[in-house]
């Protein structure tokens, strides 16, 4: 594959503004194979250089956590949901020059900076957002390519299958594998130590 991260301006858009009120404490913050869910979704980012963490209902915990390389951007629209998270995501995306924007949700820990790159390909070859695909369920993490900023920044409530008709899917195994709640999240711990994932 070639190494698109060095021919174009592909962002990580993080998405951690949420609530968490399923979790009971800050996910983003969570303990995951001796870091937080936060740092694992940082160093799945193709290009360190470019990422972009969304937040909102717990700022200041989060701003702490975060280091001053990684910009910020504050969703004070994060109660209306995920639509909104991405499209302030988007837009800060769009604004520092990005080609490709990647969305990933900060509570799958499976995402592979592989996987964000594939992505990123077939976004920027077809001109299309692009979603994951594992056993018949899509979503993200997805790659937006520029000509679709306009529409994505337009979100709020939706996600993004309301907006685009048209989108690409890459299959990936396990990715899609989320924690909304701590026994989730152990769930998951427990799938590293027998199956290594």
């Amino acid at each position: 594959m070639t190494d698109l991260s060095s021919t174009a301006s592909i962002w990580t858009i993080i998405l951690a503004a949420g609530a968490s009120s399923r979790f009971g404490s800050i996910k983003a913050l969570a303990e995951w194979e001796g870091k937080t869910l936060l740092q694992s979704a940082i160093e799945c980012a193709p290009d360190p250089e470019k990422i972009v963490v969304v937040i909102g209902a717990h700022i200041e915990p989060l701003k702490d956590a975060i280091s001053d390389t990684i910009y910020v951007s504050v969703n004070e629209n994060w109660e209306q949901g995920m639509g909104s998270s991405i499209a302030s995501g988007v837009e800060f995306a769009a604004s520092h020059g990005a080609d490709v924007a990647l969305i990933v949700p900060v509570d799958q820990p499976f995402v592979t900076s592989m996987h964000l790159l594939r992505l990123a390909e077939k976004a920027r070859d077809e001109g299309r957002f692009i979603l994951t695909c594992d056993n018949s369920v899509t979503g993200p993490p997805a790659a937006i390519p520029s000509k679709c900023f306009p529409a994505a920044a337009t979100l709020k409530a939706q996600g993004l299958k309301k907006v685009f008709d048209d989108y690409g899917t890459i299959e990936a195994a396990n990715i899609l594998c989320d924690a909304d709640t701590p026994e989730e999240l152990d769930r998951l711990k427990r799938k590293v130590k027998t199956d290594g994932k």
